[in-house]
Formats: structure tokens, C-alpha cells, sequence
């Protein structure tokens, strides 16, 4: 069976069209909401669309540069996945139970569930959600590979002892060996 090999200057290049698209995506859509909005005054059902894709791309931006390191320097031994995971499922129940207890609250302030300021709502929830638990879970997660790292610290310093003890031995046993072979050998040269 053939493997294709990727040459990694055109995977890059590649990257670097997707990243670029992306901002001009993001570019379209932002003036497009504040264009609507500010220009043409249109209620907030016009522009809900716009509204959640903005928030649905930036919101992939951060997650992805969270999930490669690169905003928050995640230590190694912290699972990502559950990290990622656990934030996930708390937050989105989380907003499910604001939501439902917000609408309850103040159906009569809202046209129905399609309701562009009710969905606004419910996003700003689940994005402080977000970063809430996410940070949580990230330090819940650090602690727990530092604690681990030390037990795991402990445990090799033991080790090193052991072998420093066993390393000494060996060599006491050797250096006894070499003494008597050297003894054995002056006495042989003597007689």
C-alpha cells in the first residue's frame, strides 16, 4: 500500500488560505450585522443570523487556539479532551436551566421563542458559561497533574535512592573483587 507524503510547505499554504477565507468571512459577516443594525435600523430578527455566526467563529477561533496551547499553556498531563468535554456538557445544561427558568420568568417580555433578544440572551449565558467552566475544569485539571507529579516525584526520588543504594553496593562489591584479584595476583608474582 502507497502513502501520499504531504510536503509541509504546501500544507501551510494551504492553512493560510483557510485562515485568510475565514477572516473575510468574518469581515462579510461583521459589517453586515452593523450594517443592518446601525444603518438601516432593523430589529434584531433581521440580523440574528449574522449574530450567531459571528459569535459561532469567534467562539471556534478561541476554543481551537485554546485546544492547541495557544492561549493558555495546557501542562500535558491535563487531558484535553475531558477538559474540553466536561466544559462542553456543563455549560450548554447550565444555559438549558437558565433558559428555561429566563423564559419562564419573562415570557410575557418576549414575541415567542424565536425572539432574536431572547436567543441573545440565552448566547451571552452560554459563552460566560464557557469561560466559566472552562477555567475551572483547566485549573481542576492542573492541580490534579501537579498532585500526581509529585506523587510520581516521590516515587522516582525513592527509586533513585534505591539504585544510588544498589549502585553503591555493586561498585563496594566490585572494588572487593578487584582487591582480592589484585592480592591474588602480587601473591602469584611473589612465589
Amino acid at each position: 500500500m502507497k502513502t501520499k507524503v504531504k510536503d509541509e510547505r504546501i500544507e501551510t499554504a494551504k492553512l493560510s488560505v483557510y485562515k485568510e477565507a475565514t477572516y473575510v468571512l468574518l469581515a462579510v459577516v461583521a459589517v453586515s450585522l452593523f450594517e443592518k443594525a446601525i444603518v438601516f435600523h432593523q430589529g434584531a430578527d433581521s440580523y440574528i443570523r449574522e449574530l450567531v455566526f459571528l459569535a459561532a467563529i469567534v467562539l471556534y477561533i478561541f476554543i481551537r487556539n485554546l485546544w492547541l496551547g495557544n492561549l493558555v499553556g495546557i501542562a500535558e498531563t491535563v487531558n484535553k479532551k475531558v477538559v474540553v468535554l466536561s466544559t462542553a456538557i456543563t455549560s450548554v445544561a447550565g444555559t438549558l436551566l437558565f433558559a428555561i427558568n429566563h423564559y419562564a420568568t419573562y415570557t410575557e417580555k418576549y414575541t415567542g421563542l424565536s425572539d432574536g433578544f431572547f436567543w441573545g440572551t440565552v448566547m451571552v449565558v452560554f459563552v460566560q458559561m464557557l469561560v466559566v467552566f472552562g477555567v475551572g475544569f483547566y485549573l481542576i485539571g492542573r492541580q490534579e497533574a501537579k498532585s500526581l507529579s509529585e506523587e510520581s516525584s516521590k516515587k522516582t526520588a525513592s527509586c533513585f535512592a534505591c539504585a544510588k543504594n544498589t549502585r553503591t553496593a555493586r561498585s563496594t562489591i566490585s572494588g572487593a573483587r578487584l582487591a582480592a584479584a589484585w592480592i591474588l595476583e602480587s601473591q602469584s608474582r611473589t612465589v
